[in-house]
Parts: C-alpha cells; structure tokens; sequence
C-alpha cells in the first residue's frame, strides 16, 4: 500500500530513523524503481551512510550533539538545555527549500533525486558565536547565565508579583546613566569606576542586586515602558498567556482564531512576513491525523469503497487519531 502511494506521489517524505525505510522496502531505490522523477526527502537526526546514523534521537539528544547546552546556563551549572526540539522547525524549513530546488530541478530535467536531510547539521548555525571564540582565541566559551559578553548589565530582573521578570540590556553610556536615574541609583552616575562596561564587570552583582531592589518593586510592563521612553533596551518576559495577549502580535494580527476538529477552538501562529503590507491568508488547517486517508485511497490511489473499509477494518489505516477518538 505504501508502495502504492508513492507511486502516486511526486516527493515523498519520511523522518525515520536512518535505515528504517530500506529495511521495511520503502527506500528511494525501492520507490524509484521504474520511474527516475521520485523525489524523496529523508529527515533523520545523523543522516545515512555515517557512525551516528544508527544512533536513537529524540531533540534532547540533537540538541546536546550540537554543543548548545555546553554554553548556555549559569557559570556553575551544569549545560543547560533549552528544552525546544530545535532540530523540528529548523530541519523542516531546510527540507521545503530542499524540496522546492528539486522540484524545479525535476520540472527542468524530469529527474527525481534523493535528499538526505541531518538535523543535527540543521542546528549547528546556532553555535556559530562559540565556534569563532574557539577558533580565534583557543579558548572554549564559557557559561554565562543571561549576562553578555560585552553590555553591563544584561539580564533578567525580578519584578513585582508571582514569577514576573523584566529583561534589561545596557549597551553605551548614555543609557547606563538614564538607567541609573530611572532606578533612584546618582551615585552610580558619580562613580567614576562604572563608566565603562569593561569596569562594570568588576562589580556586576553589587549592579545587578541594585537594579532587582528597584525592580522588585514594579510592574514589568510599567517599568519596561519606562526605561524605553529613555532608550534603555528593557522588555516584561512574557509567559505563554501574555504572548496570545500581546498588542503588537494583535495589532500585526500574527494569531489566527481557528475552530479545529476534535480539540476546538484554539490560536494558530502565522507567517512572520506581510505582503504589501497584508498578512497571507490561511486558506485553511492542515487534516487532523486520519483526516485526508479516505480522500487519498480512493480519489487519488483509486481504491474502491469496499477494499477501503477493509482496510479501515483490518486497522491498516484509520479516519481519526485513536486517543482524540476515545477521549471525544
């Protein structure tokens, strides 16, 4: 049946672990058999033909293959990871671009290809900033927390009410003084051993404990708007409620209120980019799971009715996911 669909299909598409598909006879020299305009993407964690291809990955293991954790965290921590399957989002957008090159090659030369498609190398980009430490001083990046490099200070700030924090990046002079005056603190402004960032680090948790008094004290949002009204580059960290929330992403109308079968109502994130100045509609939601396999098998594959409630009744193929079903 798989085989069938492929047959159907100008790309196919698989994130199995490496091997799995030859295994099962669904490899691309399996699907191509007969036909040389099959274009099919493999999105495994490590790629094929290599020591780790074997290897089990969920996005923890992508991530610390990466090297991000081995910097991210406080100094005497242990690496930090983020928590975010990087390698998913990442990896896809560099499998659409990969599809849509071989698609024009294909319209071109009526030739398909085979494109092999590692997350791990999808997230590397990321830790371009500790490679070139490394390269140009020989020294590994150390861990900084959310303090920065260069700008004193540079992190996040406990604020009035429960888990509610202010990010704050101070980058030149100026806004280092009107972050003095904001937060009550002349005396940083008289003290001549705070004039540079480079000196600040010397002293950076005395500052750090001074601005947290001050913002332990304020809104988020109050104190953020008033450190920009300045130019000190200050934000709320927004939890996932406040994000849906936000009156930027509403006014860009960035969110999209969708009615989804099987869950309901729920906000659905768009395109980051505008077309002369107008947001892509959505033409509609992507098919529950299950949702397209009648479609497929008889419109497209040409099953008829009867093979496919056989199908349906063997459990070979189902119209809904299993645990939406039984909880609905």
């Amino acid at each position: 049946l798989a085989k069938a669909l492929a047959g159907c299909a100008d790309v196919v598409v698989e994130n199995q672990a490496a091997g799995v598909m030859p295994r099962l006879g669904l490899g691309y020299e399996h699907l191509s058999e007969g036909r040389n305009d099959l274009i099919m993407l493999s999105m495994s964690a490590f790629g094929s033909g290599n020591a780790w291809s074997e290897t089990r990955a969920y996005g923890s293991v992508l991530e610390q293959g990466s090297g991000l954790p081995s910097f991210a965290g406080q100094p005497k921590w242990p690496p930090t990871m983020a928590h975010i399957a990087y390698g998913d989002p990442i990896g896809g957008i560099y499998g659409a671009a990969s599809l849509l090159t071989a698609l024009y090659h294909q319209k071109q030369t009526e030739c398909g290809q085979w494109i092999n498609n590692t997350q791990i190398e999808a997230i590397l980009p990321f830790t371009t900033p500790a490679l070139l430490i490394k390269q140009a001083t020989g020294r590994e990046p150390t861990r900084r927390g959310n303090r920065h490099p260069v700008m004193v200070p540079h992190g996040c700030f406990p604020c009035a009410g429960e888990d509610t924090w202010l990010a704050i990046a101070v980058a030149g002079a100026e806004e280092w003084a009107n972050l003095a005056r904001i937060i009550g603190r002349d005396d940083w402004l008289r003290d001549e051993s705070l004039c540079t960032p480079e000196a600040r680090r010397a002293r950076e948790d005395e500052i750090e404990a001074g601005i947290a008094a001050w913002t332990r004290t304020q809104s988020a949002v109050k104190a953020a708007a008033a450190l920009q009204g300045t130019g000190v580059a200050a934000a709320p960290v927004h939890r996932s409620d406040e994000v849906i929330q936000d009156p930027h992403l509403r006014a860009r109308r960035f969110l999209y209120d969708i009615d989804r079968p099987h869950v309901g109502q729920q906000w659905q994130t768009g395109l980051p980019i505008r077309r002369n100045g107008e947001r892509y509609p959505m033409r509609g939601l992507a098919p529950f799971l299950g949702g397209d396999t009648e479609a497929v098998l008889t419109t497209i594959m040409g099953r008829d009715a009867a093979e496919f409630h056989q199908l349906l009744g063997d459990g070979v193929v189902s119209l809904a996911p299993t645990q939406l079903r039984q909880s609905g």
